[in-house]
C-alpha cells in the first residue's frame, strides 16, 4: 500500500481515537441529539474556516456532486447516532469490535458499488465475526446496546463508500464542511421530531474544551477522509484501518478500566479474528 496512505490514516485513527473518548465521556449523561448538535457546529464551523483559509472557497463543487455528498452523508450520520447510542449501553471495547465487522462490510460494498475485487476470504470472514457477534447477542445485558452499535456498523460500512464517489470529484475541505452541515441539520431536525427537550442552549456546559478538541480533530480528520477517498480505493482504507482496532480496545481497556466478562472478551476475540483472516489467509 502507499505510503502516503499510511501516514494519513495513522494520523486520522489517532485524531478519532482521542475524539471517541472524549465522545463516550462526554455523550453518556447527554441527549444524543443535542450532543451531535452542539459537536456538529463546531465541526462545521472549523472545516468552513478551513476552507476560507485554505483558498478552498475557490473549488465549488458542481449542484450534482453536493447533492451526492449530502445523500450519502445521510447514511453516515446513521454510523455517528449508532456510535453515541451504543455508548450508552455497551463496554467501549464492544463496540470497536463490533465496528469492525463494518471493515468486511465496506469490502462488499465496494465490489458491488465500485467494482473493486473483493477477496475470496470474504465469506469466511464475515461468517467467523458473526459468530463472535451471536456470543454478544446472547448477553442479554448487550442487546440493546448490539442493536445500536450494529446501526453505527452499518451506517459507516455503507456511508462511506457512498461518499467516496463524489469525494474523488470534490475538493477535501468542501467534502468535510459538506458532510457536517448535513449532520447538523439532520441532528436538528431530530431534536424538533423526537428530543423530550428541544431548547437549545449555548453555553460553557455544552461546550467545553472536550467538545472544542472534538470539533477540532474531528473537522480535520474529516478532511483527511475526504482526502484519502478521493487518492485511494475503498477496499485499501477499510483494510489499512483492520491493524487499529486491536491497539484501540487494548488502550481502551486501560483508560475505561471496564468490567468486561469472559463471554464478550471471547466475542471481541472472535470478531477481530474473523477480520483478520480475511488479511492473513
Amino acid at each position: 500500500m502507499p505510503i502516503q496512505l499510511y501516514f494519513t490514516s495513522s494520523i486520522i485513527y489517532i485524531l478519532f481515537f482521542i475524539t471517541d473518548v472524549f465522545v463516550r465521556q462526554k455523550s453518556v449523561h447527554t441527549n444524543s441529539f443535542h450532543f451531535i448538535f452542539y459537536r456538529t457546529t463546531l465541526t462545521l464551523f472549523f472545516s468552513s474556516l478551513w476552507i476560507i483559509v485554505s483558498g478552498a472557497y475557490q473549488f465549488v463543487p458542481n449542484p450534482s456532486i453536493v447533492i451526492q455528498i449530502i445523500g450519502a452523508s445521510l447514511v453516515t450520520s446513521l454510523g455517528i447516532i449508532g456510535f453515541i447510542e451504543a455508548n450508552k449501553h455497551l463496554a467501549f471495547s464492544n463496540i470497536l469490535s463490533i465496528n469492525i465487522i463494518g471493515i468486511v462490510l465496506q469490502q462488499l460494498i465496494a465490489a458491488l458499488l465500485l467494482h473493486e475485487n473483493p477477496s475470496n476470504k470474504l465469506l469466511l470472514s464475515f461468517g467467523i465475526s458473526i459468530i463472535g457477534l451471536a456470543i454478544h447477542g446472547g448477553l442479554p445485558k448487550n442487546k440493546k446496546g448490539i442493536e445500536w452499535a450494529l446501526l453505527s456498523s452499518l451506517g459507516w460500512a455503507i456511508g462511506y463508500p457512498l461518499l467516496s464517489i463524489p469525494l474523488k470529484q470534490c475538493n477535501p475541505a468542501w467534502g468535510a464542511m459538506l458532510i457536517e452541515a448535513t449532520i447538523l441539520a439532520l441532528s436538528l431536525l431530530l431534536i424538533f421530531w423526537f428530543g423530550k427537550e428541544k431548547r437549545i442552549v449555548f453555553n460553557s456546559h455544552n461546550y467545553s474544551y472536550k467538545l472544542f478538541a472534538i470539533g477540532i480533530f474531528t473537522s480535520i480528520g474529516a478532511i483527511l477522509i475526504s482526502y484519502n477517498y478521493q487518492q485511494f480505493k475503498v477496499g485499501q482504507i477499510a483494510l489499512l484501518n483492520v491493524w487499529f482496532y486491536p491497539i484501540t480496545m487494548v488502550l481502551s481497556r486501560i483508560i475505561f478500566k471496564e468490567n468486561i466478562s469472559k463471554k464478550e472478551w471471547l466475542g471481541n476475540a472472535i470478531i477481530v479474528l474473523g477480520v483478520l483472516s480475511f488479511l492473513a489467509l
